[in-house]
């Protein structure tokens, strides 16, 4: 079997982005490749696209202009991803799981940096931190089974490039029948394009507990702007709504990018 090098992968990256770049520029007049941010038909067609009611048509002659990169045509549909860590907390904080070593779970269930945690609740370890004697209604005993999970969303270009990658994270304790405590939850981004700037967030809300199905939704505000002649051209909201049960079951529910 012949062996792909690090060099001929990108080469054959290349060639796909070149293909798709020639697939949506085919037919072009030749005035849009010398200066297409300032034909009247790109700027029209790219102010569709920003505000979504773009065709086929609309996204090709957008594809042409300095910010392609930067735009998403309507109708592109986004990515997904999902994880779920199981663990138990001990009565002496420690965390167990039968997915990871006690290493490897610290390492998984480590906050990257850059998380928006805003939105943690606090839980205590009887015994090791401050007691549960009403005094701090919001903090909650930590020991008991836990789920941790993850969703992200991905928002790409008329290129086919990544803008951003929007996750979020919900840990949540459940008992079989009951969701009983919020744990940490927070949102983050991983491959901003130069084009994005993460403003903060603009929503955020969590079901009371204790209840049998929960919900947890969190949306932030991102601008996508450009050095260019097009300057802050776009704000997006992306959104993630993770839905959680007592049984310790969990799903997407309703997610943007």
């Amino acid at each position: 079997m012949q062996r792909t090098t690090g060099k001929n992968r990108i080469t054959r990256h290349l060639l796909v982005a070149a293909t798709a770049v020639a697939a949506l520029t085919a037919g072009m007049p030749a005035a849009h490749a010398v200066d297409p941010d300032s034909d009247q038909a790109v700027i029209s067609a790219v102010e569709k696209v920003i505000d979504g009611t773009a065709g086929q048509a609309d996204c090709s002659l957008a594809a042409t202009s300095s910010i392609a990169d930067g735009l998403t045509c309507p109708g592109t549909p986004d990515e997904y991803h999902e994880e779920t860590i199981d663990y138990t907390v001990l009565a002496d904080g420690g965390k167990v799981s039968e997915d990871y070593t006690s290493e490897e779970l610290n390492e998984v269930l480590a906050v990257p940096a850059g998380a928006d945690l805003t939105t943690s609740d606090e839980v205590v370890i009887p015994g090791l931190d401050a007691p549960t004697d009403g005094t701090n209604p919001d903090a909650t005993d930590a020991t008991g089974r836990w789920k941790q999970v993850r969703y992200s969303v991905t928002r790409h270009s008329l290129l086919g490039s990544v803008i951003y990658d929007y996750h979020t994270v919900v840990n949540f304790k459940y008992n079989g029948s009951k969701v009983v405590a919020w744990g940490s939850r927070y949102d983050y981004f991983t491959r901003e394009s130069s084009v994005v700037d993460t403003i903060g967030r603009e929503y955020n809300s969590k079901s009371a507990l204790p209840t049998s199905t929960a919900y947890s939704t969190m949306k932030y505000k991102v601008k996508l702007c450009s050095f260019g002649s097009w300057g802050c051209y776009a704000t997006t909201y992306p959104s993630i709504q993770t839905r959680v049960t007592g049984g310790g079951s969990y799903s997407r529910s309703k997610a943007s990018s």
